[in-house]
């Protein structure tokens, strides 16, 4: 049994939640799991190319300001 304790001091508006506890889960399927590991690879994916793409604007500009010092 789990009491909560807000709001502070008032009783009779805290909740309480009962459970009952159950063993291990081994039946989660494999699919689901993959799936998972999927959609993070392709998100870590997406988000390094979108920084590799950041840094190589970046650097393009830097030698651009360089090259136009160099010229005035």
């Amino acid at each position: 049994t789990l009491v909560t304790c807000t709001p502070y001091g008032v009783n009779s508006h805290r909740l309480v939640i009962t459970g009952e506890r159950i063993g291990i889960i081994d039946d989660i399927e494999d699919s689901q799991v993959d799936e998972n590991k999927k959609a993070r690879a392709i998100i870590i994916c997406i988000i390094s190319s979108i920084a590799l793409v950041g840094a190589i604007v970046v650097i393009v500009i830097i030698i651009q300001r360089k090259k136009r010092k160099k010229h005035a």
